[in-house]
């Protein structure tokens, strides 16, 4: 069966290809008015802000149905970090890529289906100068709400551990057509963001290993999941 596509894909049919940093910029406008007109209440595992005060850099991982809000909690709740985000090389990654700039994040083109390796080894340099990081561990194509192994080889390999990121909000859309079932955020609501500790995984895993590592990020995203969804 085709999948139903939905947000990006359907806003790049109603614009002439040159017109994506357009909707780039309504894009980034809509999320800011969100930011602007809800009530955000974060909340965070004990360890986490002490993580943040070691100066220490981190990998970010969401699901990927809310990515719609993370530009906004990011670059207000972190003002002197800097994060490199993962979108894909589609036109629709083009028009997120045009999104998170516009919040003084750093995309990096590439998935797990299309240019992997290279996008793998950016993330990697990127982490090695010092920057955050954002994952998201089920995307870009599924299953939803599965965890890919290579958020667990980047933490391997770079020895920057995770902290899952989940979001709710009380009035919002939901794209249940879509793979991921994406979730759009409408002003005026009350949106909760929960953060777990941080975990770190270990160099030279095996593919059991990576396997486990993969079930543990899926726990810790479910647990922050019904930590945002409490009310």
């Amino acid at each position: 069966m085709t999948r139903a596509r939905y947000g990006p894909m359907v806003l790049r049919k109603l614009f002439f290809p040159g017109g994506i940093q357009a909707v780039a910029r309504l894009g980034a406008g809509y999320i800011k008015l969100l930011g602007k007109t809800s009530r955000l209440s974060v909340r965070e595992d004990p360890a986490f802000p002490a993580i943040l005060s070691s100066g220490r850099n981190l990998i970010f991982a969401f699901w990927h149905n809310q990515l719609l809000f993370m530009p906004y909690v990011y670059s207000h709740r972190f003002t002197s970090r800097r994060m490199a985000v993962i979108v894909s090389r589609s036109r629709d990654g083009e028009l997120i890529g045009g999104v998170i700039e516009r919040f003084g994040l750093r995309p990096i083109r590439g998935s797990s289906s299309r240019g992997g390796r290279g996008a793998l080894l950016n993330l990697l340099r990127s982490l090695r100068q010092g920057w955050d990081v954002a994952v998201t561990p089920d995307g870009p194509r599924g299953p939803r709400y599965r965890v890919q192994e290579g958020i667990v080889s980047l933490a391997s390999g770079s020895g920057v551990p995770i902290v899952a990121v989940s979001t709710h909000s009380s009035l919002k859309l939901v794209f249940r057509r879509s793979w991921d079932r994406l979730r759009f955020p409408l002003p005026g609501g009350r949106i909760n963001v929960a953060f777990s500790s941080p975990f770190w995984v270990p160099p030279k895993l095996g593919g059991n290993d990576r396997a486990r590592f993969c079930r543990e990020l899926e726990e810790r995203l479910q647990e922050t999941g019904r930590r945002a969804a409490a009310g």
